[in-house]
């Protein structure tokens, strides 16, 4: 009997781990037919400003981006730039702000950085 059971949970084991797995798991390659749109899937610099806002504030805190605010995009070739504004505090100001580089037809981040 115990042996049945353990046999039994053996191949139930071997099935669904191979099924889980697949016999020639590969890497996730994403289909040729992804859609871009046509202004690209960051269209303007309010879209981008979102997405850099949305993406700085896990990393740096939500109290300093807002220290940095207005943020200002500019598109250099397909590169939406988004750069954080450092308010002057008297003669001499110290500190620096976000900058974040988003792809406009892929959507992806290319770098993010914080100037000192």
């Amino acid at each position: 009997m115990t042996r049945a059971i353990f046999s039994t949970a053996f191949l139930f084991f071997l099935f669904t781990s191979s099924f889980c797995l697949g016999d020639d798991p590969k890497p996730y390659i994403a289909p040729p037919f992804n859609y871009i749109p046509p202004n690209g899937v960051v269209p303007n610099d309010v879209a981008a400003i979102a997405i850099a806002e949305a993406i700085l504030k896990p990393i740096y805190g939500e109290a300093l981006i807002h220290k940095e605010e207005p943020f200002i995009a500019t598109l250099e070739g397909d590169v939406w730039i988004v750069r954080g504004t450092l308010h002057s505090m008297g003669k001499y100001t110290l500190g620096g702000t976000a900058e974040i580089k988003i792809s406009k037809s892929k959507g992806c981040v290319i770098n993010i950085t914080h100037t000192m």
